[in-house]
């Protein structure tokens, strides 16, 4: 196993002799990124969700996982009772054209805590490439 060491001159500041939550969070995937560690992102179908996507795809080269257009209209599709008015501040068009398009037309909201088990299900299974919200 690889350890990351930390430059007490670097930005990431101990607090007290240990580093903040924030901090933590930030040097561990600093620390994977320089491995060379692949990152996928699953997020809240909302507004603020395709931000931090796009964040996480500028900042970590993310990936989308169970994240775009068609995993979006599976998932109002399969739990349309667990769904929202979308509401907020629009993301960007050009963040993800498809999936910002889809969002707009349904204007519809889909938490990922509402649908928790199907990425748990598509986990659990042998990791197949294709792969389906609803069962």
């Amino acid at each position: 196993m690889r350890h990351a060491q930390v430059d007490p001159d670097s930005q990431q500041a101990a607090r007290h002799g240990q580093q903040g939550r924030r901090e933590q969070r930030q040097a561990l995937r600093d620390f994977l990124a320089a491995g060379a560690a692949e990152f996928g992102y699953h997020g809240d179908f909302d507004w603020d969700g395709v931000r931090i996507a796009a964040l996480l795809r500028e900042r970590f080269e993310a990936r989308p996982w169970r994240f775009d257009a068609p995993s979006y209209r599976e998932g109002i599709a399969c739990h349309r009772v667990r769904t929202r008015p979308l509401d907020g501040r629009p993301a960007r068009e050009d963040v993800d054209p498809p999936l910002v398009a889809a969002m707009v037309e349904t204007q519809l909201e889909l938490h990922a805590e509402s649908i928790l088990d199907d990425p748990f299900a598509h986990l659990a299974r042998e990791a197949p490439t294709a792969y389906a919200l609803c069962d």
